[in-house]
């Protein structure tokens, strides 16, 4: 791939192993800057912090690694749905075209213009505030037939059966 390609990702765990960092060095892949803890990005991470509070509350807190298994387990059992339900009303709020395209002026574009990215392509699913007229406009005025989207030059299906479940 080499120094044309950027990852782009969202700080989880697994994508900032050590392996995955020695891999994008190797073959010489920029990782892309993205904010630290986003969770209006990510509304997950609330469901994370909530999970990680109840685990820290513990007494006594688990000591081996069978203990944490199944504390995590009965945790997120004893979750409040209502919480869980609160997350999933606020998403609308937190994912609108508006917020999205505010982050791709904001911070994606000016973050691309500090890399040497000659032929970038951007790809997105199908998500309502992806898509949104006004999104694609700019999406296509920034990356012209380079864009994989729905409503794009490039379409990506609505439902990708390679993506979802």
């Amino acid at each position: 791939m080499g120094a044309e390609f950027l990852f782009m990702d969202e700080n989880a765990r697994p994508h900032r192993a050590n392996i995955v960092d020695d891999c994008l060095q190797s073959e010489d892949i920029t990782r892309m800057d993205w904010p630290a803890y986003s969770p209006d990005l990510y509304p997950i991470e609330h469901v994370w912090n909530m999970l990680g509070r109840r685990i820290a509350a513990r007494q006594p807190p688990p000591t081996c690694l069978p203990e944490l298994r199944r504390a995590l387990l009965d945790e997120w059992c004893n979750i409040p749905q209502d919480q869980i339900d609160n997350l999933i009303l606020s998403m609308p709020r937190r994912s609108n075209g508006d917020r999205y395209r505010a982050m791709i002026t904001n911070f994606f574009i000016p973050e691309l213009n500090n890399r040497d990215v000659q032929e970038l392509w951007f790809q997105q699913d199908s998500a309502t505030c992806h898509t949104a007229r006004a999104t694609i406009d700019l999406l296509k005025d920034t990356f012209g037939d380079r864009l994989i989207s729905r409503f794009g030059p490039v379409n990506w299906p609505p439902r990708s059966c390679d993506l979802t479940r």
